[in-house]
């Protein structure tokens, strides 16, 4: 383990060096004494917020000959040391901002320390000879503790999800059927404008729109200030919010082929001191694709019962959200916001198959099949849900933005059904029916129905210039109830009987009682943040009257460091300890039938994992350009796991459930570049190569399982006359290891065009998701007296046409003099 985090490290700081020689100005430029200094502030100069990694740059006066520079701090603040006396000019520049040069600064025996104090750093948009320019922001920018995916850049995310706009999000693995996973979990906690999501995981992203989208934060190591769910990190979501005076709204439609639509809404209206808003979303998605399985269960080393399945599965998704919310400022230091929504989300999943089922025996290395069996099979799972949310949001500034108190108050409530049909015609050698009456018909119905409470409470105030105190509580309410009920059809009425055995309730209750702290310095070259959050959970599931309980306190520290380096260098050193929370679907331990040999089960016992992370990063910016590299380890204990049993050794069902494992291990590097080669191309190359390592009771023979894994991106921008852009997209995806099997890699590309009408208030993007039709995923998987191997083929091409319209030229409007 040594040698391998020495070996990744070693790779990490050489690409760091490699991308750096593209500016060997500074590297040649002689050391010279430090004999002056040159400081100041960086404010945004329509909300008074400090910029952090404003490019600060310092040329001589006599030939404009570079001298030195850097980037602004977390509190906007610069210091550029080691400059000879002279004659001065100074240029302030940030992508999206307007650029400010400040001339004739002396610096002398008698002057050798100027303070340029506060500097006010303008959005770059206005209108130049009837068209607009606007200064673009880079695709993704770093934070000190995340990074920012603007999703507006990525044209080829527009029409479709949040999911669609993570394609290109380093850190981020999305696969063709659309599960996210970070850093290659699948456990990661969704937020929507720092708020809980009713859904969870890929299921909440697919249901926000990337037209809605403002940016999207991608927090792989959060302090103790954020919930620790979640042992991949946080997803948070912010959603766009007009901030100019006057009414204005965008609009947004989506087709595609094959039964796929989208469509939504934003409209706002700002006064000086309220601003209200009202937006609607809706979206009816059909995913097609074929599938093939093959699964043996062994009764001994020699026969095998063999199940193989070929057909269509497809999965559709429908929804709508309507949404509204009004926020206004009491006085100048205090401000309310009002928020809500109600809408209603469903997941399906058509599998329409043949079955073929037959015993296969060994003697002397040759297959002898005995009788078989053929079946046509028809599963539909379709899962419905209803909800409401609201939020009411207070804040008041003591003295600036660093100094303020902040107050939440959450609720949500929703009631959702979860339908299972399966039909099964005995049928021949040619899978034609034998009978219009199925042989196996089953029918099952879950009612849920639950609630979710959230109160907390934030402090910040500074201690003095460097450091800073925050505080906060938090309390959070859990209510869910299942009502399952398994029928049977009987095969003389026809009526559906209740099958007492299998049919079941839960109720499902849990509080959490949070308190956290963080104290941070910020300095000229090193900065520091120290978290630790406590918190206690009572958790009580009861199935079939029985009840299980875990109550226990736990404790989340969390550190971040940050060190800036000469020649515009900055390493970022981070740890943090999470938790991932069984959620009410894991816990379920009803069953769900996908075929006569495939049942589903929860696993109401199962136990929280806890997570601890450490991380790495180094960041070098050149010019408008930049590259970062990471080398980060993760370490899961307790690992709640998907696995695959044989029932009995006689029925040849398999059950697919969860368990909690022992642990597993992740070490890895990634690496992201985003170079501007002309004005007209671009391209973003990201990667991310990791060793992962696995261990538990339910691996065969108690062995360890590993694998080196890597995935890569690369996004090419053109970006041509007439307002007209393309992206084109080529992802990669190594194969990699599960507890109990093998993912096979895959590729697969993608190509967006837009083009923009009516000074850019009219655009159209044509967009063609998997390109090359190479996008398929191949599975295999064994255990104890078991194996398995699926293969599953999307459709592709698939063509989809968004048109975009912004009433008053949304969020794009000259700024007031008065920066409202």
């Amino acid at each position: 383990m040594i040698k391998k985090t020495l070996l990744l490290f070693l790779l990490s700081i050489s690409l760091v060096s490699v991308f750096s020689q593209s500016n060997p100005q500074n590297r040649e430029k002689s050391i010279e004494a430090k004999e002056g200094i040159i400081s100041g502030t960086v404010l945004d100069k329509q909300s008074n917020i400090p910029m952090e990694y404003v490019n600060i740059a310092v040329f001589s006066n006599k030939d404009s000959s570079l001298v030195n520079g850097g980037i602004t701090n977390q509190k906007g603040k610069f210091f550029i040391d080691a400059l000879p006396y002279g004659k001065y000019y100074v240029v302030v520049n940030f992508i999206g901002y307007k650029k400010q040069i400040f001339e004739n600064l002396v610096l002398n025996p008698n002057k050798a320390y100027h303070n340029m104090e506060t500097i006010l750093l303008e959005t770059a948009a206005q209108q130049l000879e009837g068209f607009e320019v606007v200064a673009e922001k880079d695709a993704v920018e770093f934070k000190i503790d995340k990074k920012v995916i603007n999703v507006g850049l990525d044209i080829a995310a527009a029409g479709g999800s949040a999911v669609d706009a993570l394609d290109n999000a380093p850190s981020v693995q999305v696969d063709i059927e659309g599960n996210v996973t970070l850093r290659g979990s699948g456990s990661f906690l969704v937020l929507i404008d720092g708020k809980p999501s009713a859904l969870k995981g890929s299921d909440a992203l697919e249901q926000i729109p990337a037209s809605a989208i403002e940016n999207i934060e991608i927090i792989t190591n959060p302090s103790a200030k954020y919930d620790p769910d979640g042992m991949g990190g946080i997803i948070n979501v912010i959603l766009k919010k007009k901030i100019d005076k006057g009414f204005s709204g965008v609009f947004n439609t989506t087709i595609g082929i094959r039964d796929k639509y989208r469509g939504d809404f934003l409209l706002s209206y700002r006064t000086k001191k309220i601003n209200y808003f009202i937006g609607a979303d809706f979206s009816d998605d059909k995913r097609y694709g074929s599938m093939l399985s093959i699964n043996r269960s062994f009764s001994n080393p020699d026969t095998a019962f063999v199940t193989e399945t070929l057909g269509d599965r497809n999965r559709k998704r429908k929804g709508y959200n309507i949404k509204g919310g009004i926020e206004f400022d009491l006085s100048k230091k205090t401000s309310l916001s009002l928020s809500g929504d109600v809408g209603a989300h469903s997941f399906g999943r058509d599998v329409i198959s043949s079955l073929r089922y037959y015993d296969e025996v060994m003697k002397t290395n040759k297959i002898i099949s005995g009788t078989e069996d053929f079946f046509n099979n028809k599963s539909v799972m379709d899962r419905g849900n209803t909800y409401y949310r609201g939020t009411l949001n207070f804040q008041h500034l003591f003295s600036g933005q660093k100094h303020k108190l902040d107050a939440v108050l959450y609720y949500s409530s929703s009631h959702g059904e979860n339908t299972e049909m399966q039909d099964e015609y005995p049928a021949n050698a040619n899978f034609e029916n034998l009978t219009n009456t199925p042989t196996n018909r089953t029918y099952s119905l879950t009612d849920e129905s639950g609630w979710n409470f959230r109160f907390s409470t934030d402090y910040k105030r500074p201690l003095s210039e460097k450091y800073t105190l925050e505080t906060g509580l938090q309390i959070r309410l859990d209510r869910d109830t299942e009502n399952f009920n398994f029928n049977t059809r009987d095969s003389v009425s026809g009526e559906w009987i209740r099958d007492s055995l299998f049919s079941s309730s839960m109720d499902f209750e849990r509080e959490i009682y949070a308190a956290y702290a963080t104290l941070m310095k910020e300095g000229e070259v090193f900065s520091w943040m120290l978290g630790l959050r406590g918190e206690y959970t009572d958790r009580t599931t009861i199935v079939r009257n029985e009840a299980f309980t875990i109550q226990r306190a736990d404790f989340f520290p969390s550190i971040h460091t940050s060190f800036k380096l000469p020649k515009n260098y900055e390493l970022m050193l981070s740890y943090s300890r999470r938790i991932n929370r069984p959620y009410s679907w894991y816990l379920n331990p009803f069953p769900t039938y996908i075929n006569s040999y495939n049942i589903r089960y929860g696993n109401h016992k199962l136990e929280p994992e806890y997570v601890n992370s450490m991380e790495l990063s180094a960041l070098k910016r050149i010019k408008s350009s930049y590259i970062t590299t990471s080398l980060y380890y993760r370490n899961s204990r307790n690992l709640i796991t998907r696995i695959r049993k044989l029932r009995d050794d006689t029925s040849n069902v398999m059950i697919h459930t969860f368990e909690n494992l022992d642990q597993d291990h992740s070490l890895g590097m990634e690496f992201m570049a985003n170079v501007d080669v002309k004005k007209w191309y671009s391209f973003n190359l990201s990667g991310n190569y990791y060793y992962y390592t696995i261990e538990g009771d339910i691996i065969e023979d108690g062995a360890v399982k590993e694998s080196w894994n890597y995935d890569l991106r690369l996004n090419n921008t053109f970006k041509l006359k007439m307002g007209t852009r393309i992206q084109l997209t080529a992802i990669y995806n190594s194969p990699t290891v599960s507890a109990q099997g093998e993912r096979s890699r895959f590729f697969y590309t993608n190509l967006a065009i837009r083009q923009d009408f009516l000074k850019k208030q009219l655009s159209a993007t044509l967009q063609i998701r998997d390109l090359l039709g190479t996008a398929k995923h191949e599975f295999t998987s064994y255990g104890t007296n078991f194996s398995g191997f699926m293969e599953f083929i999307p459709e592709s091409p698939v063509f989809m046409l968004t048109l975009s319209y912004k009433l008053n030229n949304f969020k794009k409007m000259k700024f007031d003099d008065d920066g409202g």
